[in-house]
């Protein structure tokens, strides 16, 4: 209790800090409609970047500090969802938004053609998991528009990956400066992002550097299902959003190239992570292996990812455990945690929380535009059947 009321204290939002620890000691039991969680959370993210001057998306808001800087890592792959949402709404003003930031992405390029890590403001180093996920955005924005702009973009970001891929298929060098642990299994994200530029831009070398890196990947996972090195730092476990990461990535992979070891391999974390749930009710914020918890609360991002993975899961054709119904309750408790009905110039409501409750270690007290991201991503593909980051249809635009 003192820690929350030094928090309120402190807090740039007062009135929003009451709202949202009061949201979290009412537990997150509404029922919310999912498409008013999809139609407010887009918004936020919509409102994450107009807090920003220069067309990207703001890292998160804070409840102690307010809006902080644009995040080039995550902005990055906040631009095929936005795309996605224009499809689906036919509002022309995603699309714009979409482009926006693919051009600031462009003008925070390094030199070297690698993405810087972190947010602006922090000291400049490039991270290979940040160029993976803005590869993402360059490589939507050129299936958009034909642009070649996003295509050079896309090309100098992916030569660096591949020049920074050590011979057994993992990158050791140049991960963040944000992190300690290398290598660091959730680059299998950007392995994902890579083979996709090298199947949009005939790259074989994109290709190949995509695939080692998740055969390496898919050695770190032990017979649970659970990868090792994936902690972003000594002496703790991995959080969910990392874990799901690598299921993502190895899924991605799988599903571009129909590799069916892949496709397994996310899918045997995916069962771990399942199991679990369904013997506790509910998730955890740190797994270490056999899928024990370490701590108490939950982790959104990673529960709004989890969900999505499970439903691409379940629409590949994986049926031995309920997916279907798991992601829906992972989508209505996720919705439940946010602060709604949406409303302008409010920086939390509409958000999705980086813990729960809102005191959790991971991101405390802020509401980060990555978990609002992959939040919409999966209401997106349960209630209008679009995943914004689809491999099968890169393939077929290939």
């Amino acid at each position: 209790m003192l820690n929350k009321l030094q928090t309120l204290l402190r807090a740039h939002d007062k009135l929003g800090c009451l709202r949202s620890i009061g949201r979290s000691w009412r537990g997150g039991r509404l029922r919310v409609p999912l498409q008013t969680a999809l139609d407010a959370t887009l918004a936020w993210l919509c409102a994450a970047q107009d807090a920003t001057p220069d067309g990207g998306v703001s890292y998160g808001y804070s409840l102690t500090a307010g809006w902080r800087t644009s995040y080039p890592e995550t902005t990055g792959y906040i631009i095929p969802s936005f795309l996605a949402c224009a499809d689906v709404t036919g509002d022309a003003s995603l699309r714009a938004r979409a482009l926006r930031m693919a051009d600031w992405e462009i003008e925070v390029q390094l030199q070297d053609g690698a993405v810087r890590s972190g947010p602006l403001g922090t000291p400049v180093a490039p991270a290979v998991f940040d160029t993976g996920q803005v590869l993402f955005g360059w490589n939507a924005a050129w299936r958009a528009t034909r642009d070649p702009r996003y295509r050079d973009a896309a090309l100098r970001a992916g030569a660096w990956l591949v020049g920074n891929l050590d011979a057994d298929g993992a990158w050791r060098k140049n991960l963040s400066n944000l992190t300690e642990v290398s290598p660091l299994c959730i680059n299998v994200r950007s392995a994902w992002a890579l083979a996709e530029s090298g199947v949009l831009f005939g790259r074989e070398d994109f290709i190949d550097a995509g695939r080692r890196n998740g055969v390496w990947t898919l050695s770190m996972q032990d017979e649970s299902g659970w990868f090792a090195s994936n902690a972003f730092h000594h002496g703790e476990e991995p959080l969910l959003h990392n874990i799901v990461y690598v299921i993502e990535g190895l899924l991605g992979l799988g599903t571009l190239f129909a590799d069916e070891t892949a496709i397994a391999g996310a899918d045997r974390a995916a069962a771990g992570l399942a199991r679990h749930l369904l013997d506790t009710g509910r998730t955890f914020g740190r797994y270490a292996t056999q899928w024990r918890p370490v701590v108490s609360w939950r982790c959104l991002t990673g529960d709004a990812q989890l969900a999505g993975a499970l439903i691409r899961l379940w629409r590949n054709g994986r049926r031995a455990l309920p997916y279907d119904e798991i992601a829906l309750g992972l989508l209505e408790s996720v919705s439940a945690t946010q602060v709604l009905p949406w409303r302008a110039g409010d920086g939390l409501s509409g958000g999705v929380g980086g813990s729960w409750p809102i005191w959790g270690a991971y991101m405390a007290y802020t509401y980060p535009n990555w978990a609002a991201k992959f939040h919409l991503d999966a209401l997106l593909l349960h209630l209008h059947s679009v995943d914004a980051q689809d491999p099968l249809a890169v393939r077929n635009v290939a």
